[in-house]
């Protein structure tokens, strides 16, 4: 088992993850952990699995789909790990939009805006003419 990346995924697309044990006495269990805590399940991320392989299906990819995922993979006579992980790209959205502030002549002011998406998004301010 080694690790691997997939980075060209779009959001609203579909992936999946496969672990395969290809030799080793039966049986094989196998369990998945995302970011080190177990797959959570609000992902609706269906997991297929038989003997020797188990496979993570993703049907419609969102940002919360990134991140690192491990399969392991046990039998009595030992416990291995294959850690793959997914970069969903998703386009920049606002988080937290920039407003229309009124300020006297002379005070500070603080404009607050945030972005969110993959990669991450830069945020450039300009001054209106």
């Amino acid at each position: 088992m080694s690790q691997g990346r997939k980075t060209n995924l779009q959001e609203g697309g579909r992936a999946q993850l496969s672990c395969i044990v290809s030799s080793g006495d039966m049986p094989v269990f196998f369990s998945w952990h995302k970011d080190n805590a177990p797959v959570p399940i609000g992902l609706q991320v269906t997991e297929k699995k038989e003997d020797f392989f188990s496979i993570l299906v993703f049907k419609d990819l969102t940002d919360r789909h990134s991140g690192r995922y491990t399969c392991f993979a046990t039998n009595s006579a030992a416990k291995v790990n294959y850690t793959a992980e997914l970069n969903v790209r998703v386009p920049p959205h606002w988080k937290q939009e920039p407003k229309d502030t009124a300020v006297m002549l002379g005070n500070p002011i603080s404009l607050h805006c945030e972005a969110g998406g993959f990669p991450e998004p830069t945020i450039s301010w300009f001054k209106g003419q």
